[in-house]
């Protein structure tokens, strides 16, 4: 059975391990889903190491200094 859907949000950003996310679905016309359904969604492996963890983490701590919410807004 091939049902045309759409899809909200279009573009999915990255998601993390223990992270909620929502895409929401618009089925069809005379489409009723009955139950549970299920997705599946094909990951590409990424293998993180040590030096690429240590970017992302200096990038956050970054974003926090500019938006001011860093530990040293809080703790001057």
């Amino acid at each position: 059975m091939d049902i045309k859907i759409q899809q909200a949000l279009f573009l999915i950003p990255p998601i993390y391990p223990s992270a909620r996310f929502i895409v929401y679905f618009i089925l069809e016309k005379g489409v009723e889903p009955y139950g549970p359904m299920n997705l599946s969604i094909p990951l590409d492996p990424v293998t993180l190491r040590g030096s690429k963890i240590h970017t992302l983490a200096a990038r956050k701590l970054i974003q926090d200094i500019e938006e001011r919410t860093s530990f040293i807004h809080k703790h001057p």
